[in-house]
């Protein structure tokens, strides 16, 4: 066999490692694009998710106001305390319904449909109340107009005159202390207005549900 059929053959069994090594570097390149894609995906998952619990936060807190508005018996630190834990915006505003439906069930309330009431009885209803506000308002020095609006969070007669018989005890008895200073008086006021006085004491606490309600009942 002569020197030409030897280089041949040792060039046909030489690998061509300027191909392969290109296709290595490419297929490298590529698995670090395919990490970098894969780490820009599960950052902007991350983000994703940390905005998504930032407007779940928000209308959770939304939603706190809009259920201690509709029943202003239910104060912040009740919801906080007995809130079922991980709960979000639409489950605390059925869990407040429930709540509120059992304290109506344990006063033996009769629940009141305001939408059911005809012309005639929403009439009825708004001329009691006003009644019994200006039936408050003449009969406690210390309660007026304003300090119903900001204070009182009862909606029945009975309910507005016995929150203002506990006001005008609490409050005179402060206000007409001679050793009082007016910054006590001012602070004392803004803690009531801060708690919501209703139905003549302030709101309590308990363990569950039912027992929110029992301490709500109990006003």
């Amino acid at each position: 066999m002569d020197n030409t059929t030897n280089n041949t053959e040792t060039n046909q069994q030489a690998p061509d490692t300027g191909h392969d090594g290109k296709l290595a570097a490419e297929a490298a390149r590529r698995r670090v694009q395919a990490r970098e894609a894969n780490d820009r995906a599960d950052a902007a998952e991350q983000e994703a998710a940390q905005l998504r619990a930032q407007i779940a936060q928000l209308r959770l807190s939304q939603a706190r106001q809009q259920v201690t508005a509709a029943h202003p018996e239910l104060t912040g630190d009740l919801i906080e305390k007995f809130a079922p834990e991980g709960i979000d915006a639409d489950g605390l505003a059925a869990w407040a319904d429930k709540a509120m439906g059992l304290v109506v069930e344990l006063r033996g309330e009769a629940p009141v449909d305001a939408d059911g009431m005809t012309d005639t009885e929403k009439e009825l209803a708004a001329a009691q109340m006003e009644i019994a506000r200006q039936k408050a308002v003449s009969e406690h020095p210390h309660v007026s107009e304003d300090v119903l609006d900001a204070l009182c969070a009862a909606d029945t007669p009975d309910g507005l005159a016995e929150w203002a018989a506990a006001f005008e005890q609490v409050v005179a008895g402060i206000a007409d202390a001679p050793t009082e200073s007016y910054v006590v008086r001012q602070r004392f006021l803004a803690g009531i207005q801060a708690n919501k006085v209703g139905g003549g004491k302030l709101k309590g606490a308990g363990h569950g549900m039912e027992n929110v309600a029992q301490k709500l009942t109990k006003r």
